[in-house]
């Protein structure tokens, strides 16, 4: 393969020996999408609603979406190349039914006219906090907000620059966070 570098245009590579005997790989580069959750903010104070949110992150649909299939979902924050990381223990699968009777338990209702989930009056409701620059989380959120809407959770996603999100984190001024870890 010393011949064959990234440097090929598609005409170069689609013409004799290298369109039969290569074949053309995309490949990206090697990162990890976080969804961060807030346990010092209601209603996410409550492990079965954060379990919920999680049934409710289809995250296969993101990596066949966002990704082009190139990913993995994984059961934990650590990287599937590492001696800690334990592919026995499966990521927990999207489950919108699941999701429904989970928040049901702890007393979330859907109000039928309303069409949103209510406790005590009050509605569920998430803020979904996001890089401003990323395509990929903002596909990653706006596919969040319409698996969540589909419950009855209002949702509201805000964008920023890094630094922006990053000091809104380090204060605990959101409720779920979206961000990314690249290896160095």
């Amino acid at each position: 393969l010393s011949n064959l570098y990234p440097g090929y245009y598609p005409k170069q590579i689609n013409r004799g020996r290298l369109k039969t005997d290569y074949r053309v790989l995309r490949l990206q580069p090697y990162r990890m999408r976080l969804m961060i959750f807030n346990t010092r903010r209601d209603p996410l104070k409550e492990l079965k609603v954060r379990q919920a949110l999680v049934r409710l992150a289809d995250r296969q649909r993101m990596v066949r979406e966002i990704r082009g299939g190139l990913g993995q979902v994984l059961s934990a924050p650590i990287w599937p190349l590492s001696s800690w990381y334990n592919s026995s223990i499966h990521p927990t699968s999207f489950d919108r039914k699941a999701a429904g009777v989970m928040l049901e338990s702890v007393g979330w209702r859907l109000h039928k006219r309303r069409k949103r989930l209510e406790r005590l009056g009050h509605p569920l409701r998430i803020r979904i906090l996001r890089t401003r620059n990323s395509r990929e989380m903002a596909q990653a959120a706006q596919i969040l907000q319409k698996e969540f809407a589909a419950v009855g959770i209002q949702v509201v996603v805000e964008a920023g620059d890094y630094p922006f999100v990053m000091a809104r984190v380090r204060r605990a001024d959101y409720e779920v966070a979206l961000l990314g870890l690249a290896p160095r």
